[in-house]
């Protein structure tokens, strides 16, 4: 139950964090920008900046709606169906959220020369699809079934279903944050520059938290509770 609860907070403050950041994004923009891309997807039509708070608020709505439909069902078993579910709303939301950057991006190209034109951060989106990618693959880390393909597999958190438990909800809060530096790496990359040493430094903490720390945690569990096992 706990667990669900800390699950339904993040995806709030995610909905509303999204929402106030492009608040401040759109205050620092021209008053009017480019941002009709819906007619043959050209950058054709100047509209009013608020036009960009349409995507997070949307985005803020559908949180909302997944939290109220978590905790209607929280009590019910967690079947397969459950875990699709899951996964689904966390990659909609992360696509979402990257179009509406993307918009965000828009403003930003348009201001310093005024021409209307836009070139993809190609870096910047892929860090982004794979940020959403790691999130997708942590959302269901907490309820997925014992040894399941996806989860956290060493040795140890699947020696019995307590550790592969405690061991995945840990993986998950360690994913989530390797997908937070992937969206500020690529942030960084698009807004002020690309640096080598930034994105392999990112990269090496990204996989000693998503795969050496959860390992240690899962070996840290197994050590106390089979050590005391045996001390009885």
């Amino acid at each position: 139950m706990l667990q669900g609860k800390k699950k339904n907070i993040t995806i709030l403050v995610v909905g509303i964090l999204n929402l106030i950041l492009t608040l401040v994004a759109m205050f620092g923009m021209d008053k009017r920008l480019p941002l009709n891309v819906f007619k043959s997807f050209v950058l054709d039509k100047m509209v009013s900046r608020e036009n960009l708070l349409i995507i997070p608020v949307i985005v803020l709505i559908l949180c909302i709606i997944q939290v109220y439909y978590r905790i209607k069902t929280m009590d019910k078993p967690v079947t397969k169906g459950k875990r699709i579910e899951d996964a689904a709303f966390a990659l909609v939301v992360g696509v979402v959220i990257l179009l509406g950057w993307l918009l965000v991006d828009v403003g930003y190209q348009y201001m310093p020369n005024h021409k209307i034109g836009f070139e993809v951060p190609v870096l910047s989106v892929i860090l982004s699809c794979l940020a959403i990618i790691i999130a997708t693959v942590a959302s269901v880390f907490p309820i997925n079934k014992y040894k399941d393909v996806i989860g956290f597999r060493s040795k140890e958190a699947m020696a019995d279903e307590s550790i592969w438990r405690v061991t995945n909800r840990f993986a998950a809060v360690t994913f989530f944050i390797s997908a937070i530096v992937l969206i500020v790496l690529a942030v960084y990359f698009e807004m002020v520059t690309f640096n080598w040493a930034y994105l392999v430094l990112g990269f090496v903490f990204d996989a000693i938290i998503m795969i050496y720390a959860p390992y240690l945690y899962a070996k840290n569990i197994y050590g106390r509770k089979y050590r005391v096992s045996l001390d009885k």
